[in-house]
């Protein structure tokens, strides 16, 4: 029996259901049998001592591997016994493909962005998980040598159940004021507006610095074992992707900050005019969790729900919407005819007087 459902749209409006499984790695125990977690790449038993420290005084008895969440990243559940007062953690460690792709240094670099970027968001008040601790290469003595990793406390929740069949449309416009909320404390960062394009390193509570570093990317199927940038400008940045499009094959999607939820898009290469196909050239590369029209009306409460907490913020999401359109085409870029094509018509459809 699948754990839940996700609805989707195609081009035309047909409704897919797809199912999505429960995870099935298996449960070790800690200790445990020491020719099972051999076969791991990270010191488990020495990650879960680290974990002890923060399950207030309770041992760490099972693990289980809960996901790939971005191809990058496997993510464990470590849970503590204590009977009804158990507490689980979450580890989340760079993946040994991850690792021979880009280099130790180069994801040990990606776990300081990532830990710099929770302080960030929670100082701005906004709901993301804490991170106990974290380890990159040979920074943690308690820890063998293995992939760099963070631990996280666990929030509880349900994955996002906007796509799920029989969501209503009052909780939608309840998600929506929620994520309309989240948005304009994104947006209110601290950070000036000459502040380079690239990863943020580093996050100071007390007075607000922000240290602007290298772009680490996930998805580069290319050399990119060192990080690219800060850009000084914006332009700057599509430069680079421009010259980078043709040897990207696989790239995780980037959004940026200011826009509308990503499930209620339909512009650029999620326009259902301008979608590219697949490779077989009947499938089209695109799905979509609300028919058109639908869509449209939950941008438009999005959008009201925003301007009454800033009336700034839809300006913004305007005056980008070109280039942040562009940026996705080019982090999404296959070279094929079919790709090709497709991106042609959006810029002929957008370049008007001014071009993108």
């Amino acid at each position: 029996m699948a754990a839940y459902q996700w609805k989707l749209f195609e081009r035309d409006g047909t409704a897919i259901t797809v199912d999505v499984q429960p995870p099935s790695d298996p449960i070790f125990t800690v200790p445990g049998d020491v020719t099972k977690l051999d076969s791991l790449n990270f010191d488990l038993v020495g990650l879960c001592k680290v974990a002890e420290e923060f399950c207030g005084g309770r041992k760490i008895v099972e693990a289980q591997k809960i996901s790939s969440a971005d191809g990058y990243h496997d993510a464990y559940e470590l849970r503590s016994d204590g009977g009804n007062s158990k507490v689980s953690l979450i580890a989340r460690l760079s993946n040994q493909h991850t690792i021979d792709l880009l280099g130790q240094e180069h994801c040990s670099r990606q776990v300081l962005s990532e830990v710099a970027v929770i302080s960030l968001l929670r100082h701005a008040n906004i709901p993301v998980p804490r991170c106990f601790s974290h380890s990159t290469a040979q920074s943690e003595p308690s820890v063998r040598d293995g992939p760099p990793w963070t631990l996280q406390e666990k929030y509880s929740g349900v994955p996002l159940e906007w796509d799920r069949p029989g969501t209503t449309k009052d909780t939608k416009l309840r998600m929506l004021h929620e994520f309309a909320n989240i948005s304009v404390q994104l947006a209110h960062f601290p950070l000036t507006s000459s502040a380079p394009i690239g990863s943020v390193l580093a996050f100071d509570a007390v007075s607000q610095y922000v240290e602007i570093g290298p772009l680490y990317i996930p998805g580069y199927e290319v050399d990119q074992k060192h990080a690219v940038g800060p850009f000084a400008t914006y332009q700057a940045y599509i430069s680079h992707l421009v010259e980078l499009a043709e040897q990207i094959t696989v790239v995780k999607p980037c959004k940026e900050l200011q826009d509308y939820p990503e499930w209620l898009i339909d512009e650029g290469i999620d326009n259902r005019r301008f979608a590219p196909m697949c490779l077989d050239g009947v499938t089209c590369a695109r799905g979509w969790a609300e028919l058109a029209e639908d869509a449209a009306e939950y941008r438009k409460i999005f959008a009201e729900s925003v301007t009454a907490l800033d009336p700034g913020y839809m300006k913004v999401v305007d005056a980008g919407s070109k280039a942040r359109q562009l940026v996705d085409w080019l982090l999404q870029w296959r070279g094929d005819d079919l790709f090709v094509s497709s991106f042609a018509a959006w810029r002929a459809d957008v370049d008007g007087p001014e071009g993108v």
